[in-house]
């Protein structure tokens, strides 16, 4: 099992808002996880990548276990570097060109020497069609365009995992096809994602799991096709309900 998460609590001004979540995700697995906004599923991805600090749960990645609340800033780093984020957003550094944007953390932080970061941020921007757009500023860019350059830098070190908060919620529906694209290509290339989404007809053509998160808490997981087909729990097929 690449990542297992069990027992995971979180709190936001001292009101918990994740209630002892289990998560388990193996090598090449795409988990969807949805529902209703404020369910907490943006905070259950900021947790598992150590943008927001957990209360208590247990975190083996890779083979190592870890007490998510007395974690060691090393062991945190370690875990990072193997791992990427993909903000709805997108995050770009404002003052950097969308290949500044890729090769500042290969050089930075993994030590790439710059002929290569070069070399690879140029091979990932024109795969996303961004050729030519190198020296661009995300100013100059389209939210699309944005996202596919977030989407090339989250890939860039090559992470075992990736993180999607959202990826589309910013974008029209056009560019949410683009965007949606590259997803899927890279789920049928075996990249191993957690994507939070409302897209649902995505969650379900591509996710291998789902799961549904209301208040915090799990209210069922399981193979994408079951859980939309005949769900377990009278709440998720409401949810699926409405936005049928």
């Amino acid at each position: 099992m690449l990542l297992e998460v069990t027992g995971l609590k979180a709190s936001y001004a001292r009101r918990e808002v994740l209630h002892g979540i289990d998560l388990a995700v193996d090598k090449g697995d795409v988990v969807a996880v949805i529902g209703p906004s404020g369910s907490g599923k943006t905070t259950l991805l900021r947790t598992l990548n150590f943008l927001e600090p957990a209360d208590a749960g247990s975190l083996s990645f890779a083979g190592q276990t870890h007490d998510m609340a007395h974690m060691k800033r090393a062991d945190i780093l370690a875990i990072r570097r193997r791992t990427a984020f993909v903000f709805q957003n997108y995050n770009l550094f404002l003052n950097k060109t969308a290949l500044e944007n890729i090769t500042e953390g290969l050089v930075v932080g993994r030590g790439m020497n710059k002929a290569q970061a070069r070399e690879r941020a140029l091979a990932l921007l024109s795969r996303f069609g961004l050729s030519g757009r190198e020296d661009a500023y995300p100013s100059e860019l389209s939210g699309g365009q944005q996202q596919r350059v977030a989407i090339a830098r989250a890939l860039a070190p090559e992470p075992d995992i990736v993180y999607f908060d959202e990826p589309t919620s910013a974008l029209d529906p056009e560019l949410t096809r683009e965007v949606l694209e590259i997803l899927r290509t890279l789920a049928h290339e075996g990249l191993t994602m957690i994507v939070v989404t409302h897209e649902l007809a995505f969650a379900r053509g591509i996710a291998s799991r789902v799961l549904f998160m209301e208040e915090g808490t799990v209210i069922e997981q399981g193979a994408a096709d079951d859980l939309f087909s005949h769900p377990a729990q009278p709440r998720t097929a409401q949810f699926l309900k409405t936005l049928s």
